[in-house]
């Protein structure tokens, strides 16, 4: 489901270990939790070592800072910026991506909801140091969001009393809501989000 995003054949051997130990702690931290997470659980499957996991990562919550900085940094510029850069009509296209993204089985499963969501929710009132680096997620989100929507009021295609903060706080706390909803109700709690997002957005 997730993957850091580095071309195989040019990685050495251990650059491989590490990665197969990154994308493997992933996975199973997406599924049951950080907390629940252990080391053993995360080798288990793989044709390494308990004492691989160490040379590469001085402990779970240093295998977690990577994750985060290698992995959910460069998933959210990904998912959340680069597809609405040079949009002409955020109104219509900031609804198309929350679809997409609700709906990318890629690195998604309704079950679960978002591997982001789900480990702020877990660790920010836990660990600093792990909050602080969701924040860092969360800004890029947020102000990929901010930035389109400022650019439309410029542009007129948003509306002159639409507040690009305020509005892309909005955006990303009712995308949060439904990932979380969607673990009880399926994918129907998306349906109700992005039908209010453009109306919302429509309104404005």
């Amino acid at each position: 489901m997730f993957a850091v995003h580095t071309k195989w054949y040019d990685m050495t051997k251990a650059e491989k270990t590490r990665s197969e130990i990154l994308n493997k702690s992933m996975s199973v931290i997406y599924q049951n939790g950080y907390q629940a997470a252990s080391i053993d659980e995360i080798i288990k499957n793989l044709n390494v070592t308990k004492g691989a996991f160490f040379y590469h990562f001085k402990s779970k919550e240093d295998m977690c800072v990577s994750m985060i900085n290698e992995v959910f940094k460069k998933n959210s510029h990904k998912l959340w910026v680069v597809p609405l850069e040079g949009t002409k009509d955020p109104v219509k296209d900031i609804p198309k991506l929350l679809r997409s993204i609700l709906y990318d089985e890629e690195y998604f499963d309704v079950r679960y909801g978002c591997p982001t969501i789900n480990l702020i929710e877990e660790m920010s009132p836990q660990n600093a140091v792990l909050r602080k680096l969701l924040r860092q997620v969360m800004n890029e989100w947020i102000g990929g969001l901010e930035q389109v929507l400022a650019k439309g009021k410029e542009q007129g295609t948003v509306s002159a009393a639409l507040n690009p903060k305020d509005a892309a706080n909005f955006i990303v706390a009712g995308y949060a809501g439904a990932r979380g909803m969607g673990k009880v109700f399926g994918t129907s709690a998306y349906e109700n989000y992005l039908t209010e997002i453009g109306r919302y957005l429509s309104t404005q």
